[in-house]
């Protein structure tokens, strides 16, 4: 039995954008930002790679790349850019308020 890594049997499975989509949406909820820049590198390594959607939406290759690593905070536009160019939309939800008991 070949045993594969956790990494590629979530990109397998986020290779559908609608599960792709429903990742992201998860790890945004994650305190730690660093969670939604990892899924988001997970996403465009699958759908398209960093460089073809670097050209894409117009942005430097080496500062998208040091965004998705963590060494640089992502300003907005580049995430609404990279999502674009990857065939996401950005979407803004309420936050739903849990009650005390």
């Amino acid at each position: 039995m070949q045993y594969r890594s956790h990494r590629e049997v979530v990109r397998e499975f986020i290779a559908d954008p609608e599960v792709a989509a429903a990742f992201l949406e998860e790890a945004a909820k994650d305190e730690d930002r660093r969670v939604f820049l990892l899924a988001l590198k997970d996403v465009i390594a699958v759908h398209g790679g960093v460089s073809a959607l670097a050209r894409k939406a117009k942005l430097n290759r080496a500062n998208l790349q040091n965004v998705l690593s963590g060494k640089v905070s992502p300003q907005f536009d580049t995430v609404a850019r990279t999502l674009d160019a990857a065939g996401f939309l950005l979407g803004i939800k309420p936050k739903i308020q849990q009650h005390s008991v």
